[in-house]
């Protein structure tokens, strides 16, 4: 294949859905179960650079990639890297615990997988 644009966009090259929603399961500091759905950007050129733009300096790369990934419904960020790492300032308010922050590096992680799976044909398996 020669590189050009028309073939590209027609291989998915360019991502058209901006954010896929997900379920995450929890358990708090309680040891409560909650479940709670977000909404996780699919990675493009603005999530990398973005999430690369809110590493430099901390070196705190899944924080800023959570921070830059998990969205609400119409595209806004619902956590800032210092919100995951317990340093806003907030009195009371430490680092994100630690199932809470799993499942939503995983809930990342598995929209950036089921995006790049081809889909299956009745000869897969």
């Amino acid at each position: 294949m020669t590189l050009n644009l028309k073939d590209l966009v027609a291989q998915g090259a360019f991502v058209k859905e901006p954010f896929v929603k997900r379920q995450i399961t929890w358990h708090n500091t309680e040891g409560q179960e909650l479940t709670a759905d977000i909404y996780v950007r699919l990675a493009s050129y603005h999530t990398i650079t973005n999430t690369w733009k809110a590493a430099e300096g901390n070196q705190e790369h899944l924080a800023a990639r959570i921070a830059t990934m998990v969205c609400d419904e119409e595209g806004g960020p619902i956590f800032s890297t210092a919100d995951i790492l317990g340093t806003t300032g907030v009195e009371g308010r430490g680092a994100m615990c630690d199932t809470l922050f799993l499942a939503l590096i995983t809930a990342v992680s598995e929209a950036q997988t089921a995006k790049t799976k081809p889909p299956k044909t009745s000869g897969s398996k």
